[in-house]
């Protein structure tokens, strides 16, 4: 939950954390070394700019997102693109910001961090 937060608080307070269309994108090759949570974090910075319904950025994130969700898919060694990826290319298409706060909560949520023993 620590991690939802602090990205939650990264998405909205910081321009310098914003995806800014073509010149932001990571080449599949940087994408398949990212682990989920990272692909999913990548995602939602995608998602909060291209669902701005002041930017300019929502075919090309979709387009992001759509690679996004297809790298992840390609991990997990699945016929699916994980939830997360659908949920944010459809707020993007929607241009509804909160969705994409939502789907990432919902993946945090999900995916609670493992406990260790100290």
């Amino acid at each position: 939950m620590r991690s939802f937060v602090f990205l939650l608080v990264l998405l909205i307070s910081s321009p310098a954390h914003t995806w800014d269309g073509k010149t932001d994108k990571k080449s599949v090759d940087e994408l398949q070394l990212m682990t989920e949570e990272e692909l999913a974090q990548e995602a939602a910075i995608v998602c909060i700019s291209g669902a701005n319904p002041t930017r300019d950025s929502g075919s090309g994130a979709a387009d992001y997102l759509s690679t996004i969700g297809r790298v992840a898919r390609t991990k997990a060694k699945s016929t699916k693109m994980p939830y997360w990826a659908l949920s944010f290319i459809e707020a993007v298409a929607k241009k509804e910001g909160d969705l994409c706060i939502e789907t990432m909560k919902a993946y945090y949520d999900g995916h609670p961090k493992k406990q260790t023993k100290e």
